[in-house]
């Protein structure tokens, strides 16, 4: 073939037409629970159940909100490891979180109402459950002001507050005024939502919406972590049968917690600090999420 000349433009079929995929570094999955009520219009923002790509701290809280709240909102910890510490950003890292603040879904059943005070036609108050979309601010007499009308609503996520600021300088929102809004509710949020699965519509969640991140981003995962959620040793076994043979090809490492069903080590008569000086430190969000005991990291890797 390499020797015969043709004539005319031809076409050669090769081994196989798909894209090889090409790896450098290491691309950690996150699976867990983001304060996604905190992002506007979270619903067609496709953030629930669904890999996020997150290249800084401003990025996250754009895409899938923050809180310092890591024991209701456990991706909030693998952010601030990565993106707010002092070698700067490490990452990028994806997220898939369960959280959905939707009616009827993670959303408690009764509104919260709060009076508000406006000064100079602002007023703040510190909330990360409100689900934003949902404000709104009643009027004296009768009926809501407008949003994007009478008012905006902004979030600062370095205090944690939501802002209220009034948009006509002639009819200012001014005294006190009630507000009602929706919170998210995470008691609801279980291993089954961390684990997911897909339906017969091919809708995925939870650790098997990992299978979507190939497809659609195109990145390899080959690190898989849920922090606040692998000390269960339900989720702990279903991240050891998702990270084998990804998209049927690739194998990923394992992250988790101590798995609550291990007998819990011998207490040892020497002292800690003469155990070469150190001693072990707890994972902070799987702490809160524990019963009170002091919960270890380890690892597992799947053979490939």
């Amino acid at each position: 073939m390499a020797n015969e000349y043709l004539y005319g433009a031809y076409g050669h079929i090769g081994e196989t037409v798909a894209q090889s995929a090409v790896q450098a570094g290491t691309t950690p999955v996150y699976i867990g629970t983001a304060p996604v009520n905190l992002v506007r219009d979270f619903g067609k923002a496709g953030i629930i159940n669904a890999p996020i790509k997150i290249t800084s701290l401003v990025d996250a809280q754009k895409k899938i909100g923050y809180s310092s709240d890591w024991g209701t909102f456990t991706l909030c910890e693998a952010v601030y490891a990565h993106f707010n510490n002092t070698l700067g950003n490490i990452g990028p890292i994806y997220v898939i979180n369960v959280i959905d603040p939707s009616a009827g879904k993670h959303r408690k059943e009764t509104a919260t109402t709060k009076t508000l005070t406006f000064t100079g036609g602002r007023a703040e108050f510190a909330s990360d459950k409100i689900i934003l979309d949902t404000l709104t601010i009643a009027k004296n007499d009768s009926g809501n002001y407008v949003e994007g009308t009478d008012y905006a609503v902004d979030y600062n996520f370095t205090k944690g507050t939501v802002i209220i600021t009034s948009l006509k300088d002639d009819a200012q929102l001014a005294g006190s005024l009630t507000a009602s809004f929706s919170e998210v509710d995470d008691s609801e949020i279980a291993d089954s939502d961390i684990i997911g699965g897909v339906t017969s519509s091919g809708e995925y969640s939870g650790l098997s919406a990992i299978a979507l991140l190939y497809p659609e981003q195109f990145a390899v995962c080959n690190l898989i972590a849920a922090p606040g959620w692998s000390h269960s040793p339900a989720v702990y076994n279903a991240m050891l049968t998702t990270c084998k043979k990804i998209n049927g090809h690739w194998d990923a490492f394992v992250v988790a917690d101590l798995p609550s069903w291990t007998a819990p080590r011998r207490r040892s008569t020497r002292s800690p600090r003469r155990s070469h000086g150190r001693r072990p430190t707890p994972s902070p969000a799987s702490a809160l999420r524990s019963t009170g005991r002091r919960l270890w990291t380890t690892s597992a890797t799947c053979s490939t």
